[in-house]
């Protein structure tokens, strides 16, 4: 007969350790890429939000042959950005629905959109589109969420295009 066997298997508290050193290692590197691939969703959720108002708007003002605004009001008295589409330059989209011959338009505001900040040019932020060849007043809408940027220009001539050095698939700004 044997004795009592000495060979036991399991986690000493040093293969515990230099595990929980790794796990600790890849999650600080982890954590960076994470941030930034948000960064970029946000970035991306934006951009899309705001070229797809741009397009409609000048497609509506085209197909009912009447000038139509892009009108930006950037963040006063706490209220964040927001932005509309509509017929009334007067409109102010804090106030709420702005008027459009196709039925009234919810502003978009950036409590829609967490962390992005919002710029138009020109300074009056409004963007007008004119149905006569689908021409515009011109200007540019910047976006930037954390270190990332992109922006949409909009050309006289009513062509609408994206450029960004932080987003793949568009082209740099110059």
């Amino acid at each position: 007969m044997s004795g009592p066997r000495n060979d036991q298997s399991g986690l000493t508290l040093v293969g515990l350790l230099v595990a929980l050193g790794l796990l600790a290692i890849l999650t600080g590197l982890a954590v960076p890429a994470w941030q930034r691939q948000i960064e970029h969703h946000r970035l991306t959720a934006g951009v899309t939000a705001v070229y797809g108002a741009l397009v409609q708007l000048r497609r509506h003002s085209i197909f009912l042959n009447r000038p139509l605004v892009f009108i930006f009001r950037p963040e006063i008295a706490g209220q964040g950005w927001c932005f509309v589409m509509t017929d009334d330059p007067a409109c102010d989209c804090h106030r709420g629905a702005c008027p459009l011959t196709s039925g009234a338009r919810r502003p978009i505001e950036a409590a829609d959109f967490p962390l992005l900040d919002l710029r138009v040019l020109p300074r009056n932020g409004r963007i007008k589109f004119y149905p006569a060849r689908g021409t515009t007043s011109a200007g540019s809408v910047e976006l930037q969420v954390g270190l990332s940027t992109a922006r949409i220009i909009v050309s006289s001539l009513g062509r609408i295009r994206v450029c960004s050095s932080s987003l793949a698939g568009y082209p740099e700004c110059s």
